[in-house]
């Protein structure tokens, strides 16, 4: 079960701004959970409506070895939480993963970082 204020908080990792903030991403259909489940992210909470967990019982049975918590939400609460017209009923927050390497073992000493590119040009730009 989930609160109404968890519910809240999921539903703001919608807007980019919290996304951000929380260094959370959501994602949502059977095969990007699945791919996420099976990355180095952490899985915070995957969410499942009724009709979903009726359709697919052995993907819960795997969810639920997989994931820290599978929660399941009316199809109306889903929506709150999902960004799609028409969704597949399961959906998934990760926290997003930074590898922590030391600039200074790497191999080639160039180094270039790019945060919030807006135009792909000024990418290519830098690159030439």
């Amino acid at each position: 079960m989930i609160s109404k204020n968890e519910l809240k908080y999921f539903s703001t990792l919608l807007v980019k701004k919290f996304r951000q903030q929380e260094d959370k991403f959501i994602v949502e259909g059977l095969k990007t959970v699945e791919e996420g489940l099976n990355s180095s992210y952490k899985c915070e909470a995957v969410f499942v409506t009724p009709a979903f967990m009726d359709s697919f019982p052995d993907v819960i049975t795997i969810l639920k070895k997989k994931a820290n918590r599978v929660l399941e939400l009316k199809s109306v609460d889903f929506q709150k939480i999902s960004d799609m017209k028409s969704p597949q009923g399961i959906a998934a927050v990760f926290n997003k993963y930074y590898p922590k390497k030391n600039l200074n073992d790497l191999k080639d000493k160039l180094v270039v970082l790019i945060d919030n590119i807006s135009d792909p040009g000024n990418l290519g730009t830098i690159i030439r």
